[in-house]
């Protein structure tokens, strides 16, 4: 009697796991047949933190910085993009890629680009990264982690105390120089 109810259990548990994945099937198939019959699906977003500002720091950023505005553009900073050059162009216009002095520059014409100047064109999944983060909007989806200016009006905030490696002192006693890794800080001595 005991082997018996066992075996009723074990069928009705098999046939409902039996419908179970049946109905599961047929529902991935109606979902998968409709994704195909309706319209094509947006190419996903494209991140600037992690694909735009790497193509731009290996490529544009030597030339294009603080300390050297070739063109008066700055690309270091994201605020910068939408800042006119000499050209008086902006370097990136949301949304318009073929308005973005970016697009122009990089891409090439008769077999030449203008930029990066006196160095190969960038790639043309390089360029079509660009040019899809500008017609997406050409957000900024930085961590905050990553956003942190560090200069002489910001300088770091330490959550412990900084290791010295050696300290100096001015010949004039007027000047105080501390170094730690990476950085020296000077204090006037008054």
């Amino acid at each position: 009697m005991f082997v018996r109810s066992f075996s009723i259990q074990h069928w009705t548990r098999s046939s409902l796991l039996l419908a179970v994945v049946s109905v599961s099937a047929t529902a991935a198939s109606i979902v998968s047949a409709q994704e195909a019959e309706g319209e094509p699906s947006e190419p996903p977003k494209v991140s600037f933190f992690r694909e735009v500002r790497p193509i731009l720091q290996e490529h544009c950023q030597g030339c294009h910085q603080p300390a050297k505005r070739g063109g008066d553009y700055v690309l270091t900073d994201f605020a910068a993009l939408g800042t006119p050059g000499e050209s008086e162009e902006p370097v990136v216009v949301p949304g318009d890629p073929d308005s973005s002095n970016l697009i122009v520059q990089i891409v090439p014409r008769d077999g030449n680009a203008a930029m990066p100047k006196d160095k190969p064109p960038l790639h043309e999944e390089q360029i079509e990264v660009l040019r899809r983060w500008i017609e997406q909007g050409a957000e900024d989806d930085t961590p905050l982690s990553n956003q942190v200016t560090i200069d002489a009006e910001h300088p770091p905030v330490y959550t412990q105390p900084p290791v010295v490696t050696s300290v100096a002192v001015a010949p004039q006693g007027d000047w105080l120089a501390v170094s730690g890794y990476h950085e020296v800080l000077l204090f006037a001595v008054t």
